[in-house]
């Protein structure tokens, strides 16, 4: 390698605990590396490669490098400004547009992502996502949590990173106060009341405390695409031609590798080590091995070869004994109704008001087990928690005078979650998953 092959780091474009994105000069050209503080997996770096060659919102094929032995990503300069950069010139058209075009890649890619700070938005008015993640950082905090309370940080003016702070902390009551003051602050821009309430109800979705309560990001972008077709103010490319001397220029910061300068050095994936589970040690002297074959000269004394005899007769009857009764406890048959208790599933089902939705069986996966009574909900009676044995289900819901129907297979513990939109349709999921109607 060329003494002179080394990248010099120039100013930070953002730095968390887990990453950081830098720009750096490598032979006289500008670019950008992504760095982890925790070192990828083999398979996590192969995932992200096929992301970045694949999605046309992330930068240009990776060149892999080797820094403080861990993987680098090096791609070609980031343009644009990083969305926490736009701060109130942002109208709400716009912020309903940013939402729907990145939870559409989120829901089409399988990916997330720990911070909005590495999401930049060109002068040319196209989003661009230079740190996309495939798993989460924290378990509570994922990609359409980050869109949603940047959203709510550009509405209500509320700082999202006391939101972040609490949801680490696992402070529920604190943050579900915070998500309430921020909602009654938010300027939505819509043209009345019924898409202002829905609005804010879907912010309630995307940003709620637990994940399993959030919507998937399909469900999150058709609701944001909708509130983009109502609301006032510029869209993404009218904004991005009014100020786009803004797009062009980026706060620089430095950061604590600011003016570094290492050598370039080709990443090359180490093949794991095989663990030698054989165990070692140390070999024994003769003594020892002598002492050992001594324990047989107790064979050669008759008084010792009878009570040798009669505690291996005894140790035998005995542990004859013992099989015979583990065999005999372990055989006992259990109860029909034990083994259909211990054959269930627990589900939870919950709706906003649809006008009645019913569950009944369709299928079960072991037909000896007792078909439960049809589960009925009404706009009274919003949420339930039981539980039902496994197989495939048939999932009816009745709202605006319209009927809906799909399969459903519960073989484990699930969660069926129904919404009605302000298009009047009705949208459902299980686990987080939308259901497609027959």
């Amino acid at each position: 390698m060329s003494q002179l092959d080394t990248i010099e780091f120039k100013e930070c474009l953002f730095e968390t605990q887990s990453q950081a994105l830098y720009r750096i000069v490598h032979k006289g050209l500008s670019q950008t590396i992504r760095l982890w503080s925790v070192p990828l997996s083999t398979a996590d770096i192969e995932r992200l490669q096929y992301l970045y060659a694949h999605e046309e919102a992330l930068p240009n094929i990776p060149r892999l490098i080797s820094l403080e032995n861990r993987c680098a990503f090096v791609t070609n300069n980031c343009s644009g400004v990083p969305l926490p950069q736009i701060q109130s010139s942002a109208s709400p058209r716009m912020v309903y547009e940013v939402l729907a075009q990145l939870l559409t890649i989120l829901h089409q890619n399988h990916l997330t992502f720990d911070t909005v700070d590495g999401i930049f938005l060109t002068p040319e008015g196209t989003l661009s996502i230079a740190a996309p993640d495939i798993s989460l950082v924290h378990p509570q905090i994922d990609g359409v949590w980050q869109l949603g309370w940047w959203a709510l940080e550009r509405l209500s003016s509320i700082d999202a990173r006391l939101a972040r702070q609490l949801v680490e902390e696992g402070k529920q009551s604190e943050y579900n106060a915070l998500l309430q003051t921020a909602l009654k602050r938010l300027e939505l821009g819509l043209p009345n009341q019924q898409w202002t309430d829905s609005a804010i109800q879907s912010f309630q979705h995307v940003c709620a405390f637990e994940p399993y309560q959030r919507w998937t990001a399909a469900t999150a972008q058709q609701m944001f695409e909708a509130y983009s077709e109502q609301a006032i103010g510029l869209s993404i490319l009218q904004f991005c031609t009014q100020h786009h001397r803004l797009l062009e220029t980026q706060k620089l910061v430095r950061g604590s590798k600011t003016g570094q300068v290492h050598p370039v050095q080709s990443w090359e994936p180490k093949e794991e080590a095989i663990l030698d589970t054989q165990e070692r040690s140390d070999p024994q002297d003769a003594s020892s091995l002598l002492n050992i074959f001594d324990i047989f000269d107790i064979f050669k004394d008759p008084n010792h070869q009878k009570k040798i005899l009669s505690i291996s007769v005894a140790t035998f009857v005995m542990l004859h004994f013992l099989t015979m009764t583990s065999m005999w406890i372990f055989s006992t048959e259990k109860t029909p109704a034990a083994l259909e208790e211990q054959s269930l599933v627990s589900i939870e089902i919950t709706h906003d008001g649809i006008k009645q939705l019913t569950l009944n069986p369709n299928a079960l996966s072991d037909k000896s087990l007792t078909p439960p009574d049809e589960i009925k909900l009404t706009r009274s009676k919003r949420d339930l928690s039981t539980t039902i044995p496994p197989g495939i289900y048939e999932l009816r819901v009745k709202h605006n005078r319209k009927k809906y129907s799909a399969l459903v297979r519960l073989e484990e513990s699930s969660r069926l979650q129904c919404i009605h939109t302000t298009t009047k349709n009705v949208e459902c999921t299980h686990n987080n998953r939308s259901l497609a109607w027959d």
